[in-house]
């Protein structure tokens, strides 16, 4: 029974991810991509070809995703969506300080930190998956970060590396000081 609700879980978990990907919030993470021109992309204080990220030219595309999912305990869950351009949108589900969709900004130091933790953790070289599904009742953490029109997501379940851990503990900080302004009606 454990294991029948743990597959509903993910194939619903699954279908909401694809639902994303398909209305075109979010980059896929599907193929190779030839990355859009960066003519009109403005780096925040350095020198673009220095930079491990290589952006979309759409400042309204994805930049990180971090996402935590729901155990059968009180382990928080929601979505960080960090934008190209700075814009930040939280959404807390359940166990969180901040419930429903909120929004807020992020500066250009906040970016350069986000663009150094991931040449640290070489995310475009990292597996997909940092797994074992022999462990039941373990939350999952998605990372995802954007080269040109790619979104690149790794799984951290089980027997992740510290890198994720610290980057997991920079954002939280990010998100509890943050300026959050509500997008949605809390009853």
């Amino acid at each position: 029974m454990r294991n029948a609700s743990l597959f509903l879980l993910n194939f619903i978990l699954l279908a909401a991810c694809t639902g994303c990907l398909r209305s075109g919030r979010l980059p896929r993470n599907e193929g190779e991509h030839t990355p859009k021109s960066m003519d009109n992309y403005v780096a925040p204080s350095s020198v673009l070809e220095d930079r491990y990220l290589i952006p979309s030219s759409d400042l309204h595309d994805t930049l990180l995703l971090y996402k935590k999912t729901p155990c059968f305990g009180v382990c928080p869950v929601f979505t960080l969506v960090v934008k190209m351009d700075g814009e930040v949108f939280f959404t807390g589900v359940k166990n969180t300080l901040l419930e429903g969709t909120q929004s807020a900004n992020w500066n250009a130091e906040q970016l350069e930190v986000i663009d150094r933790k991931m040449r640290e953790l070489d995310i475009y070289n990292a597996p997909k998956s940092f797994d074992n599904p022999a462990v039941t009742d373990l939350p999952s953490m998605y990372i995802g970060y954007t080269k040109g029109d790619n979104l690149k997501t790794v799984k951290c379940r089980y027997q992740y590396p510290n890198g994720y851990k610290d980057l997991s503990a920079w954002l939280d900080e990010q998100i509890k000081t943050s300026t959050w302004k509500s997008l949605t009606n809390n009853k």
